[in-house]
């Protein structure tokens, strides 16, 4: 007796409820997401049994973990510091901006004195730093929250100069991708910039936790974003399969936070779904693809 093969049934599930839901009108990133769908229900269809069942094995047993409990807690921090400088700059910024409004003159002092300048310039340039004192905090908390994380998945000690060379990886990746950025929103007409955002979100994505794995191999920035790039190409076919089951639980748990009554469930389901992404690629990497 034939035994079941429980990916190429969920392929041909995805490869079902992707032909329904190009039945359906969506936006741009919606017809993306169909794409992704459609994409991941051929790779669990017609990918190698022996893989696929590997993979599937360690994709079972990702969900029951302390670690995965551990790093969702990690995860909920980021996020409760990310709202946190969020909502501080913003309380800081209305409050410049209500100063700087006072500080330009009126239509009558200018035709009487001269604006005074200095006091505006001192708003501008405090809201700036505000801004910069933001994003630096956010680097920092999402480059240890993330050090933390894969410390504990991959049974590291967290010492100094562990999180100082993985911060400056971090920075130096970000850097990299700075410019790409801005090529899209300077470089590319409106209708496009959309399309090719959430691309480049999506291979962001797909490299950086396999930066991260790499980081605790190699120890150094250059080599290990040298090697990310390597295996991110020549590994690409069975890196496939566990994003293909990871776009399964996204859809999951996307009906899930539609059918909750507020946001900020929603926040948590994200938070949950990063965290067992990254665990799961984590083994996935260690026992499949051996980097």
């Amino acid at each position: 007796m034939t035994k079941i093969h429980i990916p190429r049934i969920l392929g041909i599930l995805l490869v079902i409820l992707t032909g329904l839901m190009f039945l359906t009108k969506t936006n741009i990133i919606g017809n993306i997401m169909k794409v992704f769908a459609l994409t991941s229900g051929l790779i669990l269809l017609f990918s190698k049994k022996t893989t696929t069942k590997k993979a599937f094995k360690l994709f079972t047993e990702s969900f029951i973990n302390k670690k995965l409990l551990l790093t969702t807690i990690i995860e909920i921090l980021f996020w409760i510091i990310t709202l946190g400088i969020i909502t501080f700059s913003g309380i800081f910024l209305k409050s410049f901006a209500k100063s700087l409004k006072s500080a330009i003159p009126t239509k009558i002092e200018f035709l009487g004195v001269l604006p005074n300048l200095l006091s505006v310039q001192k708003y501008f340039y405090l809201a700036i730093s505000i801004i910069i004192f933001g994003v630096f905090l956010w680097f920092l908390a999402y480059s240890t929250t993330r050090a933390i994380s894969w410390a504990k998945l991959r049974n590291k000690k967290i010492t100094k100069k562990y999180w100082l060379k993985f911060t400056l990886l971090n920075f130096t990746w970000w850097l990299l991708w700075t410019p790409i950025m801005i090529l899209i929103f300077k470089g590319l007409k409106k209708e496009a910039v959309q399309i090719v955002f959430t691309i480049t979100i999506l291979l962001y994505l797909y490299l950086t936790p396999i930066l991260h794995h790499t980081f605790f191999n190699i120890h150094k920035t250059w080599e290990t974003i040298a090697y990310t790039l390597l295996y991110s190409i020549t590994e690409l076919p069975k890196f496939l399969i566990p994003y293909s089951f990871a776009f399964i639980v996204l859809i999951i748990l996307f009906f899930v936070n539609k059918a909750m009554p507020t946001k900020a469930i929603g926040l948590l389901i994200l938070t949950f779904f990063i965290s067992w992404l990254r665990k799961y690629l984590n083994k996935y990497m260690d026992e499949i693809i051996r980097i």
